[in-house]
């Protein structure tokens, strides 16, 4: 009867909603690399550097963003760990 009980009441909480945070939306969209190759047709070398070059600019600065994110989420996670160390 107790094994039944504990057992019950094991399910009963796996079961339940858990509450998570809502997942961040990524301000910056992914680069579009069809786009990319379709703007690169029929152009100098040159011209296909500096598309190259702007696309990476953009992607470094999508990695930068997603960088301080992570380190914001890396130091809330820490305090969080702080705090239920003292409580």
């Amino acid at each position: 009867m107790k094994t039944f009980l504990s057992l019950t009441i094991l399910t009963l909480l796996g079961a339940a909603p858990m509450f998570a945070q809502a997942p961040v939306p990524n301000p910056n969209p992914p680069v579009n690399t069809a786009a990319v190759i379709a703007a690169m047709a029929g152009k100098s070398p040159l011209e296909q550097l500096k598309i190259i070059r702007e696309q990476n600019a953009k992607l470094i600065e999508q990695q930068q963003a997603t960088l301080k994110t992570l380190e914001e989420m890396e130091k809330t996670s820490n305090q969080l760990k702080f705090f239920g160390k003292r409580s």
